[in-house]
């Protein structure tokens, strides 16, 4: 499976704005950016990353810049622009289509991949999931890494700002992702992928059949001819 933040996109085109000089609301060179430089992710090509990203031809790996402070306090802006979601979730859209995907982000299950295989909605305290972005803003910025009381107030400012996107979808599954819980959910994601596939396969099946029995006998082509 190719691992997909769907953030990755938003704060990717957020740092492409910064570096050409574009204004993080400005719309219309937004989306030309996203025409002139298709953005992608691609599996890690540096060990300890979770992903690639990759803007145009552009072979620079964008991940490791995308959560710098100056991308961080931005990205919010670019992202709740309506045209700007609509291309860039086009383009998440056609990745799951291209690839085998496991794909992480506050509105998957509900807007972008609404028909995805399996949905899976894993919750943590604001708390803890703020002390998580801590470590890994330390380990990428070292002592440049924000406060943890300002990570806090960027997540809770951040989830009532998205706060219609948090809604869970109805067919998700819930589960609780606190510490120490990693080995046990990771089981259990796994297992319920298992049962997900295996009902898809035993779906197809009889679609499969009614097809063969209803299409029409094959044509050998040169004994006709």
């Amino acid at each position: 499976y190719l691992y997909i933040d769907s953030g990755a996109f938003y704060r990717a085109l957020t740092l492409l704005a910064l570096r050409r000089n574009v204004a993080p609301d400005d719309e219309a060179a937004l989306l030309a950016l996203i025409e002139a430089a298709p953005i992608r992710i691609t599996h890690p090509i540096t060990a300890g990353q979770q992903y690639s990203v990759f803007a145009g031809d552009d072979p620079a790996d964008l991940a490791p810049d995308l959560h710098s402070l100056d991308v961080t306090r931005a990205v919010s802006t670019v992202a709740r622009i309506p045209a700007v979601r609509v291309a860039l979730i086009a383009r998440m859209r056609a990745m799951a289509n291209e690839h085998s995907v496991v794909m992480v982000g506050r509105d998957i299950g509900k807007v972008v991949l609404p028909d995805a295989t399996l949905k899976i909605a894993l919750t943590a305290p604001a708390e803890e999931r703020a002390r998580r972005r801590h470590a890994d803003l330390v380990a990428a910025l070292g002592e440049g890494a924000p406060a943890p009381a300002q990570v806090l107030a960027d997540i809770e400012a951040r989830d009532l700002k998205d706060a219609n996107q948090m809604a869970i979808a109805p067919d998700a599954i819930e589960i609780e992702n606190r510490d120490g819980q990693r080995d046990g959910v990771v089981e259990r994601v796994c297992a319920l992928l298992a049962e997900a596939l295996a009902r898809r396969a035993s779906a197809a099946a009889p679609a499969a059949e009614a097809a063969a029995v209803e299409a029409p006998a094959p044509v050998d082509t040169e004994a006709a001819a």
